[in-house]
C-alpha cells in the first residue's frame, strides 16, 4: 500500500513539472491532441444511442428506412494546389468523411439518397480522365454494399450555375455517364420521391426571365429540362392525389441567385 502511494506520488509530481514548464505552444499541442481525440474516438461512441424511431410504429408496421446525405462535397486531390498542410487537410477530411459513412451505415438502412454537392468542383473539371478520377475517389469513400441502392440528384457544386454554354454541356454529360439522370422518380415504400435537378431549374428561369420575360404559362419547356420533367408528373396518375407532392434537392443558393429566380413557378407547381 505505501509502495503504491509512494509510487502515485512520484507520478504526480512528475506531472506537476511538465505542466509546470509547459509553455504556450506546448498547450496549444496538448489541447489539438484531445480535441482529435474527442472528435475520432469519443464522438463516434454516442453514435449507437441514435435510432430510426421504430418504436412509435404499430407492431404490425414495416417501416423502409431512408438515410439523407446532403454536401458531402467529395475533393480530388491532383486538381488542388499541393502542400503539406493542403494534403494533411484533404486526407483529415476524407479520414472524417469515410468514418462518418460507416457509421451511417450501421444503422442499415434500406435505400441512399444523395442530396446535391457529391463533388466539391464537379462542374469546373475538363477532361473526362479527371471526372473519372474524381468519382472514383467519390466511390471510395462513399462506398455502398450491393444490396443497397443509392439515388443522386445534383447541386450546383456537380452541373453548375450562370456556367458558359460549353461548360454546362460537358458538366451534365459527366454527371449524367456517372451519376444518373439529374431528374427522376423513385418508389420507396408507400412513397415516391421526385429527386429534381434544382441548378437546371434555375437555369431555365433564368432563361425565361431575362431573354423572353414571359409566364410560366406561356413558356414552352426545354426538351428534358427539369420543368418538362415537372409537367409530365401532372398526368402522372399512378398515385392517390391529383397533384404531385414533390422533395426536392436544396440548392446551396447565393442571396443574389435566390432573388433572380422567380416566384412564380413554385406558386404553380408547389401544392
Amino acid at each position: 500500500m505505501n509502495r503504491s502511494n509512494t509510487s502515485y506520488s512520484s507520478w504526480a509530481a512528475k506531472a506537476h513539472r511538465y505542466a509546470a514548464n509547459l509553455t504556450f505552444l506546448g498547450w496549444l499541442r496538448l489541447l489539438w491532441f484531445v480535441l482529435i481525440l474527442w472528435i475520432e474516438r469519443v464522438r463516434y461512441s454516442f453514435i449507437p444511442s441514435c435510432e430510426w424511431g421504430d418504436r412509435s410504429l404499430p407492431a404490425h408496421a414495416n417501416p423502409t428506412h431512408v438515410l439523407l446525405v446532403s454536401d458531402p462535397r467529395v475533393r480530388y486531390a491532383p486538381l488542388y494546389r499541393s502542400s503539406i498542410f493542403g494534403n494533411l487537410h484533404h486526407w483529415l477530411y476524407e479520414l472524417s468523411l469515410r468514418r462518418t459513412w460507416q457509421a451511417a451505415l450501421s444503422f442499415k438502412p434500406h435505400t441512399v439518397v444523395f442530396l446535391g454537392d457529391m463533388l466539391a468542383s464537379g462542374r469546373k473539371v475538363k477532361s473526362p480522365e479527371d471526372f473519372d478520377g474524381y468519382f472514383t475517389a467519390f466511390t471510395r469513400i462513399f462506398a455502398t454494399p450491393k444490396p443497397l441502392p443509392a439515388y443522386f440528384t445534383p447541386g450546383n457544386e456537380d452541373i453548375g450555375l450562370n456556367l458558359k454554354a460549353s461548360d454546362v454541356h460537358r458538366a451534365r454529360e459527366n454527371y449524367i455517364d456517372y451519376f444518373g439522370s439529374p431528374n427522376t422518380k423513385v418508389s420507396l415504400g408507400n412513397h415516391t420521391l421526385v429527386l429534381l435537378d434544382a441548378p437546371g431549374l434555375v437555369e431555365e428561369d433564368y432563361q425565361r426571365a431575362e431573354d423572353h420575360g414571359i409566364t410560366y404559362e406561356e413558356w414552352v419547356p426545354i426538351k428534358g429540362g427539369a420543368v418538362a420533367f415537372v409537367k409530365s408528373l401532372q398526368g402522372d396518375d399512378s398515385g392517390s392525389c391529383a397533384s404531385p407532392f414533390l422533395t426536392t434537392c436544396l440548392t446551396s443558393l447565393s442571396a443574389t441567385q435566390m432573388a433572380r429566380t422567380s416566384p412564380e413557378y413554385y406558386s404553380h407547381t408547389s401544392r
